[in-house]
């Protein structure tokens, strides 16, 4: 038989140390992409969850009446542990929720404009991962008294 122009030898020691050379070059971009791949989803996967932590606070937040809009609420509701609202629901976050995120945070600063009866809230939502440190953050949202909202555009 003739395979390969072998004419009936086997293969050597050196054609398979060439073959296996082969297989693993051609292994090694597959491997490095699927790394790659699971690291950019583990990132997206945190940023998510910041966002929506954030979101979460920023619905609060407008929903509460003016007046009740501080920075105490850093010690309460935007505290990522348990907590039972007024009405009586609990809200829980799962330790799994934060997998792959460690030390997470969420907080608001406020800085108050008295003459214009307007709030501005800064709402940040931190986290440690693989790659170091992560910090979301929404930009400043303008809370205004019920009683002074003024028509867009005047």
């Amino acid at each position: 038989m003739n395979f390969f122009g072998l004419k009936g030898r086997g293969m050597g020691l050196v054609d398979i140390m060439i073959a296996l050379a082969v297989v693993v070059i051609a292994l090694i971009p597959v491997i490095m992409m699927l790394q790659h791949s699971t690291s950019v989803m583990s990132k997206t996967r945190a940023y998510i969850i910041g966002y929506n932590l954030m979101m979460e606070a920023y619905e609060w937040i407008m929903a509460m009446p003016y007046d009740e809009v501080t920075e105490d609420l850093n010690d309460s509701l935007l505290k990522l542990e348990d907590y039972t609202t007024d009405s009586g629901y609990t809200i829980t976050y799962p330790k799994s929720l934060f997998r792959n995120m460690g030390n997470v945070k969420r907080y608001i600063q406020i800085d108050e404009d008295t003459a214009t009866h307007c709030k501005y809230i800064e709402l940040t939502v931190e986290w440690k991962n693989l790659t170091g440190d992560r910090k979301s953050k929404m930009v400043y949202m303008k809370f205004v008294k019920p009683d002074e909202r003024v028509i867009a555009g005047n």
